[in-house]
């Protein structure tokens, strides 16, 4: 997986030391609360949660409050629900939604795909600007969705599914759902 860390709040300027025990002094040293921490440092100083780190530099211990910075492919909104329409007509243009694409990672994206996955992907339409493209780092590209159910009656759920030939992209979802009524 491509990671990387962001410092949020170390409470100094980068490349300073805050001490919390020497070595020689480490038993019985006072734990740092967990505001002081970053809320993961626990014993033997091991990282117990991803947003935590510790880092050791010249037998002094130095606690970082960080995150894993978001890389790769977003979509927003992240779901959508179409609500009822009776089987056979489509969504009125006013009632597709649209979904935003965005390239989080630091370099061009890989070739885009654009697809529905799922219990009911024929019963939902697309028109989009992303199939084909390849985005720069902070770039967007648009797709608009509609529901349109075809056949019984019911429920109807499946997935909008942004995907790259490049792994490290990531493939970023949206859920669909709406139900569809007899006429």
């Amino acid at each position: 997986m491509d990671s990387s860390l962001e410092v949020v709040d170390a409470g100094f300027e980068l490349g300073s030391i805050v001490t919390h025990c020497r070595p020689r002094l480490c038993r019985g040293w006072p734990r740092p609360r967990p505001s002081e921490r970053g809320g993961g440092i626990g014993d033997n100083h091991q990282s117990r949660t991803p947003e935590a780190h510790h880092a050791h530099r010249f037998g002094e211990l130095a606690y970082l409050q960080a995150r894993e910075r978001e890389t790769g492919l977003s979509i927003e909104p992240t779901s959508h629900d179409f609500g009822p329409l009776d089987i056979g007509l489509e969504s009125p243009i006013a009632d597709q939604a649209s979904f935003t694409v965005t390239n989080n990672g630091p370099d061009k994206s890989g070739t885009l795909a654009v697809e529905f996955q799922g219990n009911d992907p024929t019963n939902f339409g697309k028109d989009d600007g992303c199939v084909g493209k390849q985005l720069d780092a902070g770039e967007t590209c648009p797709i608009l969705v509609g529901f349109a159910p075809l056949d019984l009656a019911g429920d109807k759920a499946a997935d909008l599914v942004v995907s790259s030939d490049i792994p490290a992209d990531r493939t970023a979802t949206a859920s669909l759902s709406g139900v569809a009524t007899v006429p």
